[in-house]
């Protein structure tokens, strides 16, 4: 969160989400790496088969909620002091 502090204090846009709606949105078992796997394969000409942490799976599902909202088909959820972006 503090990196996203610094870019928001430089006039970027951050855009927080959630990276499990994605999963939910295609009923894919939050841990299920394999299937995460296989959606991103079709969804991605080029992915690139290789051992994947979890923290790369969702950051590659962080940038599909991101092309989404870029694209007017994701939701943000506006809270007090922040929002957060789900597919």
């Amino acid at each position: 969160m503090r990196i996203a502090f610094k870019l928001r204090a430089l006039g970027v846009n951050v855009l927080e989400t959630l990276p499990g709606s994605v999963y939910d949105k295609f009923k894919i078992r939050r841990k299920d790496k394999d299937r995460i796997k296989r959606l991103y394969k079709e969804v991605f000409v080029g992915f690139v088969e290789r051992r994947y942490t979890q923290d790369e799976l969702g950051a590659i599902a962080s940038l599909i909620i991101g092309m989404a909202f870029l694209k007017g088909v994701a939701v943000e959820l506006k809270g007090m002091d922040c929002s957060i972006v789900i597919l």
